[in-house]
């Protein structure tokens, strides 16, 4: 059944999918806002020991939410994204986080009955719907289907997804076709970081363009998607976030500028 589920998975991406241009309707905030806002919410992810699923959840929350209401202030994002999490975590998390850690962690910014009021807003304006699919989801399927489980190319992937969610620009862009570049790009550069010493996923990465042709994905947009995410990618490389630095440091994925490269 597994291709049946990961056509109807595709299928309902859309439904989970928020407005690419919402941020045009918004009067307090901006692109670089929202950057900031999910920098911060990797670093608390990583915080509160916090599965992958829940950041990008929250990720989705906060931009489905925008999509369909304005916020009324600047300030009022750290809330939404705090709140956000708080119910990604009671719809993903095993043993979530309690509503005094989410006080905690915006450091006196919003007490409790903010989170909660806020928490109510949100829920009511999606109608309680949160069943959206993760990219980790689309990630395992698609290694599943091409027989990989390279380590250091799964930890590329996530990296690769994690600077996409950075970037408002890749709203335009599905999940798994996000993944399905990442993966490309994954298995070009851990080749290119083995300098032709390791696997040269030839045989993997011909079977993920099987993939891509049975599931009918639209070649000319997961170009478009792939140059944009290679794009980000070197300039990560050159000027990362500080999240991904404390994220993806110990795996020797990311270069962290020396204190001369980051003044030049």
């Amino acid at each position: 059944y597994i291709n049946r589920i990961q056509m109807w998975l595709r299928h309902i991406e859309k439904e989970f999918q928020p407005d690419p241009g919402y941020m045009e309707r918004q009067t307090y905030i901006l692109p670089n806002h929202r950057e900031i806002l999910v920098n911060w919410l990797i670093y608390v992810q990583a915080l509160l020991k916090l599965l992958p699923e829940t950041l990008f959840i929250t990720v989705n929350i906060i931009d489905r939410f925008l999509s369909k209401r304005e916020l009324q202030s600047e300030k009022m994002l750290q809330l939404l994204g705090g709140a956000a999490m708080l119910i990604a975590c009671k719809f993903q998390e095993i043993n979530p986080p309690t509503l005094s850690d989410f006080v905690a962690v915006m450091q006196g910014a919003w007490g409790a009955p903010d989170i909660l009021r806020m928490e109510t807003k949100i829920l009511t304006v999606l109608q309680f719907d949160l069943n959206y699919t993760p990219p980790s989801v689309f990630v395992e399927n698609y290694s599943r289907a091409i027989h990989m489980s390279d380590p250091i190319v799964l930890a590329y992937t996530s990296l690769l997804l994690d600077v996409a969610l950075l970037r408002l620009d890749f709203l335009r862009y599905r999940q798994s076709e996000l993944v399905i570049c990442a993966m490309q790009l994954a298995f070009e550069q851990v080749r290119t970081l083995q300098e032709g010493r390791g696997h040269s996923f030839a045989t993997e990465m011909a079977h993920l363009g099987v993939v891509i042709d049975r599931e009918g994905f639209n070649i000319q947009k997961l170009n478009s998607c792939r140059e944009r995410l290679d794009h980000h990618r070197r300039n990560e490389h050159i000027s990362p976030h500080p999240s991904i630095i404390k994220k993806y440091k110990a795996t020797g994925l990311i270069q962290v500028p020396s204190q001369t490269q980051a003044q030049a």
